[in-house]
């Protein structure tokens, strides 16, 4: 029988942790087939954080922007997320809205 606990899952007692540390909010990313999962940990992104991973990204690795701001943001979890090229990829995929950033709306007048 195969484990389907995902590799790295923080405790409860860690994740209210975080949620006092972080009022601004935290959430989870699972990713990785169904018998190998893994789990990260991340806080919600602020203006200096995605500035800072835009600094350091180069128009020849505009993928490294998900990278960077995401080991940023980590809290806890897996750490093959962020080495395993396919979880890599499954994480970018997974948490590209929410760390685009917020949108507004443009209105023509």
């Amino acid at each position: 029988m195969s484990n389907t606990n995902p590799k790295g899952v923080a405790t409860q007692a860690q994740i209210e942790n975080w949620k006092k540390e972080y009022p601004e909010g935290i959430f989870q990313v699972v990713v990785g087939p169904r018998k190998a999962r893994h789990v990260v940990y991340l806080r919600n992104p602020d203006i200096d954080d995605l500035n800072y991973a835009a600094s350091q990204t180069t128009k020849d690795t505009p993928l490294d922007y998900f990278k960077i701001l995401g080991s940023e943001l980590k809290l806890g979890g897996s750490e093959e997320v962020f080495k395993d090229k396919d979880l890599l990829l499954s994480f970018i995929e997974t948490v590209k809205p929410k760390l685009d950033g917020k949108k507004g709306e443009l209105v023509d007048l």
